[in-house]
């Protein structure tokens, strides 16, 4: 297809979350190696660890698809894995700054969801 069309045509690769329990949690990675320039790696580690049947299994596949994560919990606070210390103070200290960072950024509304982008904009009342 490539070799015949060219760039005339886009290959879209989409997500289809099936029954299991883990569906949603491994697509969310997927989506969140993708963000890392990772997809492919992760969507293969998976397959490796399927069938999925614990959260410890996305969380290996994410270690073997080299999304930088060492341990269970690790936390992605504005877009960028924390590493520091993984007690409440700590971590509140850093989603804090990362708010507070993020609202002194002129027309940036913080991301509901890191791992997808920020919400849509809602249009300019008219």
């Amino acid at each position: 297809m490539a070799h015949r069309f060219g760039d005339e045509i886009v290959y879209t690769f989409r997500h289809l979350l099936l029954d299991g329990p883990l569906d949603r949690s491994a697509a969310l990675a997927t989506e969140a190696a993708g963000a890392q320039g990772r997809f492919w790696e992760m969507r293969d580690a998976l397959l490796l660890e399927a069938p999925l049947t614990t959260e410890r299994q996305v969380m290996r596949a994410a270690v073997a698809a080299g999304l930088g994560l060492h341990s269970a919990p690790s936390y992605v606070i504005a877009n960028e894995l924390y590493e520091g210390p993984i007690d409440a103070r700590s971590v509140i200290a850093a989603v804090t700054a990362a708010r507070d960072a993020a609202r002194g950024v002129a027309g940036t509304a913080p991301s509901r969801t890191p791992w997808l982008g920020s919400p849509p904009r809602r249009p300019a009342p008219r």
